[in-house]
């Protein structure tokens, strides 16, 4: 799919858009028989994306307005052309097309009637798209990794969103665009590509935001460097301790051990585990490695410990993982 193509697929009415026009109000009790409540608000949940996937790309629905909710997941609004008009814990945004908006996990907002001209794309991502790996790319962009953070491991405590005034950034609507086309119209690669384009999305788009926010150039809101700690942790997981981590970042073990709790909801054992385990996973499917190979490599000394992690974390054993997953 090209960008002549992407624009004709995203301009034709779908079956949705057809039935907004003739019936609403089917729309609207549909709307409301799926989306359930959660302690008095309407909750979209994470099954609403494809399962297996971590990351989804949706046209919003036109000539139909969509109540207020909110969402489990993370969300960015795109807008493709035209406007979107929506409320945002209960302040009214209107974006233009180009610029786009980035929400957290507990954000409330509803948005007005799209036009026929107003195509508005809603990109969700799963807070486990967000692994550790993902963040350590992000990890020297301070202002995005504190906001991520805080939206996926925080998101009960802070209902944050920026919105990226960005018409004039080519850069940041091809990375859209291409991501779009390797969505719609899936190939080999595709969901690499996707992933890729996406973090080049979030770099342009702080960049930006930099740009026409000076006085948010002097980093994150915390005084803690919780994405270069992240990034420590990834980088020297195989050999890094809570008394190597605090010695490095000049902090008491006692403190950084309360900081981590306080921004992941668990500790340096558990975020060494969990990139052990990934490391595992890769290995298991692309390699012809031995399990007690894998095992090793993934930096376990242990081979009875690498079976119970591995099955907390997957159900199934290393074998059948990798027999599953071939």
């Amino acid at each position: 799919m090209n960008s002549k193509e992407l624009d004709a697929y995203l301009r034709k009415r779908d079956e949705i858009e057809w039935m907004a026009l003739k019936s609403p109000e089917d729309i609207y009790a549909g709307y409301e028989a799926a989306v359930p409540q959660v302690n008095g608000i309407k909750t979209i949940l994470e099954p609403f994306l494809v399962p297996g996937k971590q990351i989804a790309f949706y046209k919003h629905p036109r000539y139909i307005a969509t109540p207020e909710h909110r969402h489990e997941f993370l969300e960015i609004n795109f807008v493709y052309s035209g406007q979107c008009r929506q409320v945002i814990n209960g302040k009214p945004v209107v974006m233009d097309s180009g610029e786009f908006c980035i929400m957290d996990s507990n954000v409330i907002h509803s948005i007005e009637k799209p036009e026929d001209n107003d195509i508005i794309i809603n990109l969700l991502m799963s807070k486990r798209f967000f692994d550790i790996d993902v963040m350590k790319r992000l990890s020297g962009n301070d202002l995005m990794s504190e906001f991520l953070i805080n939206s996926i491991y925080r998101s009960q405590d802070h209902n944050n969103y920026i919105i990226f005034r960005s018409s004039s950034n080519q850069n940041a609507h091809t990375y859209m665009q291409q991501a779009l086309c390797e969505y719609f119209e899936p190939t080999f690669g595709s969901e690499e590509a996707i992933n890729c384009h996406v973090i080049l999305l979030f770099t342009e788009l702080m960049r930006d935001y930099k740009e026409s926010n000076p006085t948010k150039r002097s980093g994150p809101t915390s005084k803690a460097p919780i994405a270069k700690i992240v990034q420590y942790i990834n980088d020297n997981y195989k050999q890094v301790t809570l008394h190597t981590l605090a010695s490095h970042f000049n902090y008491h073990p006692n403190y950084l051990s309360n900081l981590l709790k306080q921004h992941f909801g668990y500790g340096l054992m558990r975020m060494v585990q969990d990139i052990k385990i990934k490391e595992a996973t890769m290995l298991l499917k692309y390699t012809g490695m031995s399990i007690g190979e894998v095992a090793h490599e993934a930096g376990y000394s242990n081979i009875t410990l690498f079976y119970k992690n591995f099955k907390e974390r997957h159900v199934v054993t290393p074998s059948d993982y990798r027999r599953m997953n071939r």
